[in-house]
């Protein structure tokens, strides 16, 4: 099994997890995808369909915490998944693109718990995804999508979260289109817009 040399990728939520448990030591909630990894001696999770639920039992799960991720549907555990997607025509398919849909509360009148999303390296290599957004349909649900970037059939990727609440599911879903030139570009329009918008709610409410 190839495994793909990639930096971690993750969106980081800043907020003190003490306002969801009375008590507890404040933990910022972080959502990463990164490599490479030693493999373990259990195959790695197979993630075989464009739409895939990964379950954080803990909301704090990861190879470099407690390696505590469920893949929903399968008796397969671990962190660490590997690209198994076959297509119609019977061939590996490449990963363009990963979104992640999960219920997460943000208090618009609390800055401290607004969700943003951010590259991070741990080795030097160029991320796995050059772009990642946050937006949210409403109803306390969010959406984090990765793009720019690729993961081929057979390499592996990690998911690693941090500070979310027990049982959280996070719905995957997985591009196995090849992106048009000019989805990039809108894309970081897109991001732009929100971002501005972000920084004047906050001024707003620091007023």
């Amino acid at each position: 099994m190839k495994l793909l040399r990639v930096a971690m990728l993750s969106f980081f939520v800043v907020l003190f997890s003490a306002a969801a448990y009375a008590g507890s030591i404040p933990i910022d909630p972080v959502i990463k995808i990164g490599g490479p990894k030693a493999a373990p001696p259990p195959p790695d999770p197979s993630i075989t369909s464009t739409t895939f639920s990964i379950l954080s039992p803990t909301g704090t799960s990861g190879p470099f915490t407690n390696d505590n991720c469920e893949l929903v549907g399968t008796s397969e555990t671990g962190c660490t998944f590997d690209n198994q997607i076959i297509g119609p025509d019977e061939t590996g398919q490449t990963i363009y693109s990963l979104a992640f849909e999960f219920k997460y509360h943000v208090d618009p009148n609390d800055p401290s718990t607004n969700l943003t999303c951010g590259s991070l390296t741990t080795d030097g290599s160029i991320p796995i995804f050059a772009n990642c957004t946050v937006s949210s349909p409403g109803d306390d649900t969010w959406v984090v999508k990765f793009i720019g970037g690729s993961i081929p059939y057979g390499n592996t990727f990690y998911f690693d979260v941090t500070g979310f609440g027990p049982n959280t599911d996070f719905g995957g879903t997985a591009s196995t289109v090849t992106p048009e030139p000019g989805t990039i570009t809108l894309f970081l329009g897109g991001l732009g817009v929100f971002l501005a918008q972000r920084k004047l709610r906050s001024r707003q409410t620091a007023k």
